[in-house]
This record gives structure tokens, C-alpha cells and sequence, in this order.
């Protein structure tokens, strides 16, 4: 009877640590779960962060390109407006030069 009653006490701990392992392995489960949704949620933000950069050096290259076509386009003007005002003077010393003669 002594063997029975300490065998059904051993059985009744191994039991009740078995049933401890068990709901420590449920909560280890879930938390691992929730740290890969974490996981998930972080490398979804990581792709829209880098995606963003992505879309921020393209802008910045559009930029720099669309400031050296304007730096392009003011030479040009520069340019055209010196040489307007070279045919300007040109004619106007032709002009000089005409009326002197005459």
C-alpha cells in the first residue's frame, strides 16, 4: 500500500510537471509567433524605408538634372543676349561709320 500510494504520488508530480512543461511550451510558442509577426511587420517597414530612399535618389538626380538643363538654358540665354548686343553695337558703329562717311 506504501508502494501504491508513493507510486501514485510520483504519478500525480510527473503529472502536474508535465502540465507545467506544457503550458511553459505554449507560452514560448506564442511568444515566438509574436516576435515573427514582429519580424514581418519590421521587414515590411525596412522595404517601404528603402523603397522610399529608392524614390528620394531618383527624385534628387531628376533635380540635379532638371538644375543643369536650367544652368544649360541661361548660358544660352547669356550667350544670345551678348551676342544681340554685339550686332547691336555693330550696327550702330556701322551706322557712325556710314554717317561720317557721307
Amino acid at each position: 500500500a506504501a508502494a501504491s500510494a508513493a507510486q501514485s504520488a510520483a504519478d500525480g508530480k510527473a503529472r502536474e510537471r508535465e502540465r507545467g512543461l506544457k503550458a511553459r511550451l505554449e507560452e514560448a510558442e506564442t511568444r515566438v509567433q509574436t516576435l515573427a509577426e514582429d519580424l514581418e511587420v519590421a521587414r515590411e517597414a525596412l522595404k517601404k524605408s528603402a523603397d522610399a530612399a529608392d524614390q528620394f535618389v531618383a527624385a534628387l538626380a531628376a533635380a540635379q538634372d532638371a538644375g543643369a538643363d536650367l544652368e544649360y538654358r541661361m548660358d544660352t540665354a547669356e550667350a544670345r543676349t551678348a551676342a544681340a548686343e554685339a550686332r547691336a553695337t555693330l550696327a550702330e558703329a556701322t551706322l557712325a561709320a556710314e554717317t561720317a562717311g557721307a
